[in-house]
């Protein structure tokens, strides 16, 4: 991949990288917060309903009735791995608003001259997402 950049940027074609402000990236991030509580309570709900139907399978006794429900339970969990992926795709995309407005901040203090911030970022490691 690298080489084909190398050849494209030879041959005149520039990349360029697109993002918002930071302060969008801070309402982007704020907006999730708001409203990750609605995806978490539909997955703790699906989470529950596949509880119950594993529960339910203990106590049958009915070839039929246990495939039935097995079933149930593959489609449950097909959805349920379908509002996870989402769930997750959320984080990780606002994990990287997050290093971004970070890393921002980082170059504001180099900006500014402001050494004792910018000893304080080095020394910890949650300012480069070392965890």
């Amino acid at each position: 991949m690298a080489i084909i950049s190398t050849l494209l940027e030879k041959l005149g074609w520039k990349s360029k990288m697109v993002h918002a402000s930071t302060d969008d990236d801070i309402d982007a991030v704020m907006s999730y917060l708001k409203d990750v509580h609605y995806d978490v309570r539909e997955l703790l709900q699906r989470f529950t309903e596949l509880k119950k139907l594993r529960s339910e399978k203990k106590v049958l006794s009915d070839e039929e009735a246990k495939l039935d429900n097995l079933r149930k339970q593959i489609e449950l969990y097909d959805q349920l791995l379908l509002r996870y992926e989402y769930y997750t795709q959320d984080a990780d995309i606002n994990a990287i608003r997050v290093k971004i407005i970070a890393k921002h901040y980082v170059h504001l203090a180099k900006l500014h001259k402001l050494y004792a911030s910018l000893e304080k970022m080095r020394r910890e490691s949650r300012w480069y997402f070392d965890w």
